[in-house]
C-alpha cells in the first residue's frame, strides 16, 4: 500500500485507517466530495489491467504543474475534443489516476 503517495504527493487527507494484521490494512482518503479506499493486498494480487479512476478537479492545469513530475506520467496535460482538460498518472503500484477539468 502506497499511503505516502496519496497522502503526501496528492495531498489527500486521511479520513480513517486500520491495521488488523498483515491481510487487513487500509486507509480512507478524502478526495474532494468522495472517499478513496486504499487497501494493502498480498503480493500475488496485481492491479487490474485497463482499470483506473478519473477524478474531476477544479483546475487540472494547476494540479499538473503542482505535481511537477512527482509521479509516473501515463499522458501529460492535454485538451480533449470532448470538452475537458486532463492528465493521467500512475500510483507506485501502477494504478492509473486521471484528473480532469471540464472546459
Amino acid at each position: 500500500m502506497e499511503r505516502e503517495f496519496y497522502e503526501s504527493t496528492l495531498g489527500f487527507p486521511v479520513v480513517s485507517e486500520w491495521d488488523r494484521g498483515h491481510e487487513d490494512r487500509g486507509v480512507l482518503f478524502q478526495a474532494g466530495p468522495v472517499v478513496i479506499e486504499v487497501l494493502a493486498l498480498e503480493d500475488e494480487h496485481q492491479p487490474f489491467a485497463g482499470v483506473g479512476v478519473s477524478l474531476e478537479v477544479p483546475n487540472a492545469k494547476a494540479l499538473w504543474h503542482e505535481l511537477g513530475g512527482k509521479a509516473d506520467t501515463v499522458f501529460p496535460l492535454r485538451h480533449n475534443h470532448w470538452g475537458d482538460t486532463s492528465f493521467c498518472i500512475k500510483d507506485p503500484e501502477g494504478f492509473e489516476l486521471t484528473f480532469f477539468t471540464k472546459d
